[in-house]
């Protein structure tokens, strides 16, 4: 029930922690479904202030991720399923999607091919295009995360400033 039979892919990685010139291109085995995720052919994938500290080694000094080389990047997605888990039942292949990987997740989105947990993927926005609906996961559960803690209800009104990434400066 996969789309493509294909063995590697192209995945960009940080080699190792440190500096912009630490990132590159990889040749690496394209990633297998466990019975709950999915795999996701990779139409838009976006960076954040997240890659730039995983790379940058602020990840792994805070305990957050154990590896210091080949770091996969991207954590946000938008794209096609391609291959379903044995007990997947919410998603097809050929969908639409957008999703988010997880910290431990061992590869990352700026690859051709990702594999998520079903439960980290949302049904595509028909709205807007892949390349848009790739911004949303991450920033999106963020907005939604803070205003949920700040009490926000249907109806308030509230005023944004600064939405340049603040609060993310020490990781």
């Amino acid at each position: 029930n996969c789309l493509t039979d294909v063995t590697h892919m192209t995945a960009v990685v940080a080699r190792t922690t440190g500096a912009p010139d630490t990132v590159g291109a990889a040749h690496v085995p394209v990633p297998e479904p466990a019975p709950h995720q999915v795999r996701i052919r990779v139409a838009a994938a976006t960076i954040n202030r997240i890659d730039v500290s995983a790379r940058a080694g602020r990840l792994a000094a805070a305990g957050l991720l154990t590896r210091t080389t080949d770091i996969p990047l991207g954590w946000d997605v938008a794209g096609h399923i391609d291959c379903v888990g044995a007990a997947v039942r919410r998603f097809a292949v050929g969908e639409a999607v957008v999703g988010l990987r997880d910290v431990l997740s061992a590869g990352g989105t700026h690859a051709e091919y990702v594999v998520l947990d079903a439960a980290a993927v949302a049904p595509a926005p028909r709205s807007v295009t892949l390349p848009v609906a790739a911004a949303l996961p991450l920033a999106g559960l963020t907005a939604s995360g803070s205003l949920a803690l700040a009490g926000v209800r249907a109806g308030d009104t509230v005023l944004v400033i600064g939405l340049g990434g603040l609060g993310m400066n020490g990781i």
